[in-house]
């Protein structure tokens, strides 16, 4: 009882809080995109190419199923292919960081919450997630759509070309039926609340688990007598997963003293962990969202059972609930998993990265990984 009274958290904790400044939040902000949305969506295109793919007679849950089409992908259009929809994506961010800040401004919803704040707070900020990933589904829907269209001729997907489908999606309100394709494109009443459901479940998962990894290694710490803790405790600004730095501007960062450098590199390796744990336990619902997003949109896909050719992506589905049942009677439970091999090559790439951070840690000692008492010897 004793150990375990010893790393227990305190509200007075200093590791949980955190001073407001633009310096380190936009620096972090560019880390976030670069490591989860541009290192990231290649293998977010792959995985949503084998969801909406309800015909293919390659499911793709092992990672090295998927390298032979990387390859032919790659020798027939490039890396563009692999970056289809990327401009969508940081679209869709920003409209949702800009949304999230102009209703926090004009309502009493936070735009963060510490995760060992009260319910209500907390409630509070979860309510804020919803209401703008309500507003913003169609846009991811238009985001899910770029990414998984092929590659053809001389189509060229600019910034402008996306807000005209956005506008186009926003424009849907009737119930999916026969007849005109737009009356088979999911409304935004339907899309809304399924992508904010998927929303608030990820941000929820993950910020639990980057939270328990927190409290983990600062009981680690804390055991072994080795100082400052890792600053991953103060979930803010854009969701609830972001982290504190204590520093107070980008210099003190590199000037800083020996182990704040690991424990930044921790923070993202949590956040990563945190997510990809949430997008795997999420990947069953995450089909069911991307299917319902292309359905009524007749966008050709590369057919991932060869590499070399397209398909076109046909569907009829009234409700959510209907395209689970579809998927399920027809594949299986395997077909709610179809793809899921591209979340190993994102591991692995996860692995490559931070193991090399922790590697360049140790050559440069820039990890204190000396206890006070070896320290004085």
């Amino acid at each position: 009882m004793a150990a375990s009274r010893s790393y227990r958290l305190s509200l007075d904790d200093p590791d949980l809080y955190d001073e407001d400044t633009s310096e380190i939040t936009v620096s972090s902000g560019v880390v976030d995109v670069a490591i989860h949305r541009i290192l990231v969506h290649p293998f977010v295109v792959l995985r949503r190419q084998c969801q909406v793919n309800a015909w293919s007679r390659k499911s793709h849950i092992q990672p090295f199923s998927l390298l032979p089409i990387m390859y032919k992908l790659a020798n027939k259009h490039k890396l563009e292919s692999f970056y289809k929809g990327i401009h969508g994506v940081l679209i869709l961010d920003f409209t949702t960081f800009i949304c999230e800040g102009m209703v926090s401004t004009y309502t009493i919803l936070p735009s963060y919450a510490l995760h060992h704040q009260e319910f209500t707070h907390k409630l509070k900020f979860y309510t804020l997630k919803g209401m703008v990933a309500c507003l913003t589904g169609p846009m991811y829907a238009v985001a899910v759509q770029l990414s998984v269209q092929t590659m053809r001729g001389k189509e060229s997907w600019n910034a402008m070309d996306f807000l005209k489908m956005v506008a186009g999606r926003y424009s849907v309100w009737q119930a999916p039926g026969l007849g005109h394709p737009l009356r088979r494109t999911m409304p935004v009443w339907i899309i809304g609340p399924v992508y904010a459901a998927y929303v608030l479940m990820k941000l929820f998962i993950g910020s639990s688990i980057q939270w328990s990894l927190f409290v983990w290694y600062k009981r680690r710490r804390e055991r072994l007598g080795r100082g400052q803790v890792p600053d991953v405790a103060d979930h803010r600004k854009k969701d609830i997963t972001s982290a504190y730095l204590p520093a107070t501007n980008a210099l003190s960062i590199a000037t800083s003293t020996k182990g704040t450098i690991g424990n930044i590199v921790r923070r993202y390796l949590s956040r990563a962990i945190g997510l990809t744990v949430a997008e795997i336990i999420l990947y069953p619902f995450e089909t069911v969202l991307n299917r319902l997003c292309v359905q009524g949109t007749r966008a050709a896909i590369d057919n991932l059972d060869t590499g070399v050719d397209a398909i076109p992506t046909v569907y009829s589905f009234r409700s959510p609930l209907q395209c689970a049942s579809s998927i399920l009677k027809n594949a299986g439970v395997s077909g709610f998993y179809r793809g899921i091999g591209a979340i190993g090559l994102q591991i692995a790439v996860y692995v490559l990265l931070f193991g090399t951070a922790e590697a360049c840690l140790r050559y440069f000692d820039l990890e204190n990984t000396k206890s006070p008492t070896e320290e004085t010897k």
